[in-house]
């Protein structure tokens, strides 16, 4: 099994799951970065907390993979636009540098692919054989979805 050492402060899980059958020349081959669709997660009180991605724990891993030659392929549950979890848009997540905390929610806003995903659905009917590793952001929101996800329990 060959894993992707992607590294960063990101909670990720890198798989090496196929081979790189019909990736493009140029790229290392195909990586799975599934998202959630959940934007709130309920709290045993009653109440509800604005969740979604980690800006740290989503943009530097992917910037990485793609930086080293890979192709993310974004997926998650609805096939709907994956929100950031606002608690996450702060420099502390940064090292403290409000710059590069800047410069990941610029690079966010330039992946075309977070505002049209596949679903996991569609994931599970193409099959994976096309995708080398797979990536699951940090943050709250896959406690609220992927969790329980069967299309994701295929694809593991």
């Amino acid at each position: 099994m060959n894993l992707l050492t992607i590294g960063a402060a990101a909670v990720a899980m890198v798989a090496a799951i196929a081979s790189p059958s019909l990736a493009s020349a140029q790229s290392r081959g195909k990586v799975l970065v599934v998202m959630s669709s959940a934007h709130e997660l309920d709290l045993r009180d009653g109440k509800t907390y604005e969740t979604g991605y980690y800006l740290n724990e989503f943009v530097v891993p992917y910037r990485k993979l793609v930086d080293a030659g890979y192709e993310p392929v974004i997926a998650n549950p609805k096939g709907d636009l994956p929100v950031m979890d606002n608690n996450s848009n702060n420099k502390m997540f940064f090292g403290g540098d409000d710059a590069a905390r800047a410069a990941a929610l610029d690079y966010a806003k330039t992946i075309e692919q977070l505002k049209h995903p596949k679903t996991l659905e569609q994931v599970v009917k193409e099959g994976t054989s096309d995708y080398v590793g797979l990536f699951i952001p940090g943050g709250h929101a896959p406690m609220a979805d992927l969790l329980k996800d069967r299309n994701l329990g295929k694809i593991l």
